[in-house]
């Protein structure tokens, strides 16, 4: 029974065929080139699958940032009709009170316009609150995935070098 290898020949298994179905090009060695992980089936299906997962996962977060930084832009309009209906308010109230000059009404109107401000604050930075929450959770999507590749690569490795081993390569 011929033995192949480094010289050219085609590599055999104990029983006489060729492990691979091909010939050894000369200086390579046939352990090495099936060790590579990307050529076990089960790897590439985890690449394929972590890679659309993340793609999804990106997809995802950016859309749920999109509709909130919209959300944060209409906040703005919203509060200023509101600051604009409640110093009308305040004066109309105190003109109807015959105190349209009174340092009570700019008091109230520069209460209301702080208070009308730090609700749109809150609320702003809420939203930014969980466009973070999003971001992280991302981040930790992908980081998970990133984990699970190194450890599937180094599975994928151990089967291959197994399965050489088995060929006697």
């Amino acid at each position: 029974m011929p033995q192949g290898g480094y010289g050219g020949g085609t590599a055999q298994t104990p029983t006489g065929q060729s492990p691979t179905g091909g010939t050894v090009v000369s200086g390579a060695l046939p352990a090495i080139a099936n060790a590579l992980p990307v050529l076990d089936p089960s790897y590439l299906a985890f690449m394929r699958e972590l890679g659309a997962s993340e793609a999804d996962a990106q997809a995802e977060a950016a859309s749920a940032i999109a509709r909130l930084r919209g959300r944060i832009s209409d906040l703005r309009p919203a509060y200023d009709e509101r600051l604009k209906r409640g110093m009308q308010g305040i004066g109309e109230d105190f003109e109807n009170r015959g105190l349209l000059r009174s340092g009570r009404r700019l008091e109230d109107q520069t209460n209301f316009q702080a208070d009308t401000e730090g609700d749109y604050l809150a609320q702003k930075n809420a939203i930014g609150d969980q466009i973070g929450g999003i971001q992280t959770d991302l981040a930790r999507q992908i980081a998970g995935g990133r984990r699970a590749r190194a450890e599937a690569e180094a599975a994928a490795r151990d089967r291959v070098a197994r399965e050489n081993a088995s060929l006697g390569m």
